[in-house]
């Protein structure tokens, strides 16, 4: 019971550093940049936004191009036995190894221009905010514009790796949590629907 007991809270915490990470990644990253924007990069509307929006689409289609469609499926995400039954440790260093995610499978996908395809109008959307970003940057910083797009590169990778962190960090947590992860989900659920009667 005591080794059950252990295991359990052990989980506990690694889910909480899975759920904490990217906050902290994120408040450490607005902290530094707001130390060194001598531009005031964020007083400029959008340019932030756009930035990290072109990265949450590349994030996600670095990941449809680099993975293969059955690993997302109930029945693998749910497989104790599974591609995403692996150690902590092993979630880094194998599923959020960003030498993991090489941009070639994705630029071969999408080389034929073909516009009827999801994958392709997606990462003209991705190149259009990016544009949008470096367009601002000129725009309003002038001969300050590469820190700008320094600023806009940074906040990118922000958003591709967030992209890349929350699926493959979310299907882990499922895998994890298994059976429970239905219970909590429909406690989750009824908590806001709740809520949202009392109203």
């Amino acid at each position: 019971m005591i080794d059950g007991l252990i295991e359990m809270l052990w989980r506990t915490a690694e889910l909480g550093l899975l759920v904490m990470l990217p906050v902290i990644v994120l408040s450490l990253g607005e902290r530094l940049i707001h130390a060194v924007d001598v531009i005031r990069y964020h007083e400029v509307p959008g340019l932030a936004r756009f930035s990290v929006l072109s990265g949450l689409i590349a994030g996600a289609l670095l990941l449809y191009a680099n993975h293969e469609r059955e690993w997302y499926e109930f029945d693998t995400v749910f497989d104790p036995d599974g591609p995403w039954a692996v150690p902590l440790p092993q979630l880094f260093t194998l599923w959020l190894n960003p030498l993991r995610y090489s941009p070639q499978p994705l630029l071969h996908h999408i080389a034929p221009l073909d516009y009827t395809d999801t994958a392709t109008v997606l990462a003209g959307l991705s190149t259009g905010l990016a544009g949008l970003a470096v367009f601002g940057s000129v725009r309003y910083f002038g001969m300050k514009a590469p820190l700008a797009m320094l600023a806009n590169i940074v906040i990118w990778l922000w958003g591709a790796g967030l992209a890349i962190y929350m699926v493959c960090a979310g299907a882990w947590a499922l895998n994890m949590l298994n059976f429970w992860a239905v219970v909590i989900g429909f406690l989750v659920y009824r908590y806001y629907h709740l809520k949202a009667a009392a109203h």
